[in-house]
């Protein structure tokens, strides 16, 4: 068998196949703690209660512990590795606040928690000692590290002086946004501005997004208190009132100096409002933005009290339109006449909209239920009367904006009225996974080290191709493989998109049943199984469905060096119209070869053979084509007597096993 380092042409595209997606199925729920589960520090048991607020990252569950004293001398901020399921103290009131020498003296401030992206930290802190207050926002590593001041009462406000407020009370997770990149946060300064700043979680780049200094100028109002930023992409969001009857929603971006633009306002009339004399009001803190979706919940503040309209819409960063979600008057499985909407927290994410609902069932425990929103359809989740660990839950409570990532979430049940929470996070259902070689698209055995594709649903955000060299994440999406020994490795990527993923079946990968499985920012979003094989013969198609023209170029390779080549399909502008191109090997007596492009065909043993229209080709070469992962490459010998004979099959064996079969044509 002659082996050759050779000129690799790549296909024109792979096949974008989408499988059938089955029916909805069960979270999965995973108890982090109750109230009866020990410290790792040995100080008692955790102590949770209707405050507690996780934050969620897809990895990290982060959440405040009172401690099991009155006097919350115990009180701490945890992180669970839900990967590991390990405990980890990030900040208690022995860790030195940052800038000075005092350690913190409260950590559990009312209305704030801590927020978890990209396994990054940010909480607010304060210390209290020798009559000298020191408040501020702060980041740690989720899984424990040095604390890093984002900005206290020493940092220079951009609207003048210091910071003496950040707003601690009466705002969602103490009037900060996180989006693992930068913390937008509320501050009021020395020089007696109020605004909205926005800073890296390490302190660096603050700057101004607004402020009372630089009102939006709206139709007839002034706008100049903004509050609750959430943040996501560089781009913040507020809320902002004139102090009056006028409010919206404002979009900024850190960086941009105080220039704000509106996206809503309380001119415009809630969907299915009837009141002529309506007045929009948006109940801030209440709001979550990832991308480009912002979810709040708003009010009709004018409305008769026999007919009130509030509850849960959505916008977009451009439209200006309001869009409902769920309101009072809409309906929700599993439960009655709606009385609460998401009325104490929201949280987006990557599409999906988490939020609570209650009916008006009175007395305790009523009945409630968390509910996932994408679409346009809400799905219940869990609710009141849901077993989960062999116990009925009784009370779900309202979601942070941080408690959301994908469709996976950090949420606090109750089981019962006395000594009765949990702590738990919910895994959605694995998108069933199929993988196919590449080049053929045949379902069965691949081989390692070569290419396959995998097909199922929401394994990507959106498209993307990876640039060579290749590497193993592409966006926020990993492909890894364990194979029959046990050992798990992460494959190489050449493309992601929302129901196709392309990679390398990873180098060294044993023979026999491995489980495929793709993580979006860490959470498992599709598993599947492959049968990993020796060879598993595959060519490319011009088609990019493993049938008709060969994806494969003809070279024509004279005594005088001077080698030539020409393409052997010739394709359209819509998909699938690659037709097969005549060869010419009149034109001259020079040899000229057939380059077929594939995979799965280096782990051969016993030999290669190939026929092109029956007629059997001496001498296959084979090369292994070493700038493109996983690609193998086959030449062969085009005999002048194939003159004439037009379209014809080409079929290529590898250690006897048949790959797909492929056409040329020669003139």
């Amino acid at each position: 068998m002659r082996k050759f380092a050779a000129l690799f042409v790549t296909t024109t595209a792979f096949l974008s196949l989408t499988l059938p997606v089955s029916g909805q199925q069960p979270y999965t729920f995973t108890k982090i703690l109750d109230v009866f589960t020990p410290r790792p520090d040995g100080a008692g048991t955790f102590t949770i209660t209707t405050i507690t607020t996780p934050a969620f990252d897809g990895q990290w569950v982060v959440f405040r512990d009172n401690g099991s004293k009155d006097d919350g001398s115990l009180q701490a901020i945890w992180s669970f590795n839900t990967k590991d399921g390990t405990f980890h103290k990030l900040v208690d009131l022995h860790t030195v606040q940052p800038g000075g020498t005092a350690t913190f003296t409260e950590l559990h401030l009312l209305d704030t928690a801590p927020a978890v992206r990209n396994g990054t930290v940010v909480f607010l802190g304060r210390s209290a000692m020798n009559g000298q207050l020191l408040e501020g926002l702060y980041s740690v590593p989720a899984a424990g590290g040095a604390v890093v001041k984002v900005a206290d009462y020493t940092t220079a406000d951009p609207s003048g002086g210091t910071f003496t407020l950040f707003d601690s009370s009466g705002q969602q997770m103490g009037g900060f946004g996180f989006d693992g990149t930068t913390v937008a946060f509320h501050g009021q300064g020395s020089g007696l501005a109020v605004g909205i700043y926005a800073a890296n979680p390490n302190g660096s780049a603050l700057s101004l997004i607004a402020d009372s200094l630089h009102p939006y100028a709206a139709s007839g109002a002034s706008v100049n208190t903004f509050s609750a930023p959430v943040v996501s992409g560089g781009n913040v969001v507020l809320a902002g009132t004139d102090g009056s009857l006028y409010s919206g929603l404002y979009l900024g971006k850190a960086g941009n100096s105080g220039v704000v633009t509106e996206l809503v306002n309380s001119r415009q009339q809630l969907p299915g409002g009837t009141n002529t004399a309506f007045r929009t009001h948006f109940d801030a803190p209440f709001l979550s933005l990832d991308g480009t979706l912002l979810a709040f919940h708003a009010s009709d503040a004018a409305a008769p009290t026999a007919s009130p309209l509030y509850g849960l819409y959505w916008t977009d960063l451009t439209s200006h339109a309001i869009n409902k979600i769920a309101d009072v008057n809409s309906t929700l499985p599993g439960l009655g006449k709606l009385q609460s909407i998401g009325n104490q927290g929201v949280a987006v994410s990557q599409g999906n909209v988490l939020f609570r609902a209650a009916d008006t069932t009175t007395g305790y425990p009523g009945k409630s239920g968390l509910y996932l929103w994408a679409n346009g359809t809400a799905t219940r989740i869990v609710g009141t009367g849901d077993v989960i660990g062999g116990n009925p839950v009784q009370v779900l409570h309202d979601p942070g904006p941080g408690a959301l990532s994908g469709a996976g979430f950090a949420f606090l049940a109750e089981f019962s009225q006395t000594n009765g929470f949990a702590l738990y996070y919910a895994t959605p259902p694995a998108s069933p996974l199929v993988s196919v070689s590449t080049a053929s698209y045949a379902l069965g055995p691949v081989a390692a080290s070569s290419i396959a594709s995998a097909f199922g649903q929401g394994l990507a955000d959106a498209g993307a191709t990876g640039p060579l060299p290749l590497g193993t994440t592409l966006g926020n999406v990993t492909l890894s493989v364990k194979d029959s020994a046990g050992v798990t490795r992460p494959a190489l990527l050449y493309y992601a998109g929302p129901t196709q993923i392309n990679y390398v079946v990873p180098d060294g990968t044993a023979t026999g049943a491995a489980t495929v499985t793709v993580a979006k920012s860490g959470q498992t979003v599709a598993t599947g199984t492959i049968q990993v094989v020796t060879v598993a013969p595959g060519l490319f198609t011009a088609n990019g469905d493993g049938k008709g023209a060969a994806a494969a170029i003809a070279l024509r390779a004279p005594a005088s060096g001077a080698q030539t080549y020409v393409y052997v399909a010739t394709c359209g502008a819509t998909a699938g119209s690659c037709v097969t191109a005549p060869i010419d090997l009149t034109a001259s007596t020079d040899p000229v070869f057939l380059e077929l492009f594939g995979t799965g065909i280096r782990g051969y043993k016993t030999g290669i053979t190939a026929t092109i229209g029956g007629l059997a080709v001496p001498n296959p070469a084979f090369g292994v084509q070493s700038q493109y992962p996983g690609m193998d490459q086959v030449n062969l010998l085009l005999d002048r007597s194939l003159i004439g004979r037009g379209e014809m099959d080409v079929v290529l064996t590898v250690d006897g096993i048949a790959a797909n079969t492929v056409k040329i044509n020669v003139k």
